[in-house]
């Protein structure tokens, strides 16, 4: 009788089920919208969701503060000037780390 359980076929719906979401995990993240600037393109940075060559943070317009997921989040830094809504590569990296050395969530 054990044997039987063992000698079940995957059916075919489950093998394309998994094929999709194996190759949808593996799609890369879009990235933010760009424009050339004086040195270099400059990322547009957007209330929710940014993302720029695979690293992603969560922007709040209303707060100025930039967090990732399970992380409290971090005032934008002085250095980082975002008044036109765009910066440079550099300073997206800056957004990222300070949202990334931010404090986690603790549960009591």
């Amino acid at each position: 009788m054990p044997t039987a359980l063992f000698r079940r076929r995957i059916q075919a719906p489950s093998l394309v089920l998994l094929a999709g979401l194996v190759l949808t995990a593996c799609e890369p993240v879009p990235d933010n919208p760009t424009r050339p600037g004086a040195s270099g393109p400059e990322i547009a940075l957007v209330h929710g969701k940014n993302c720029f060559q695979n690293l992603c943070f969560y922007y709040d317009s209303r707060r100025n503060f930039v967090t990732l997921r399970g992380k409290e989040g971090a005032p934008i830094p002085a250095s980082v000037d975002v008044s036109d809504g765009y910066m440079t590569p550099s300073e997206f990296k800056t957004l990222h780390r300070t949202a990334a050395l931010s404090p986690s969530y603790t549960i009591d």
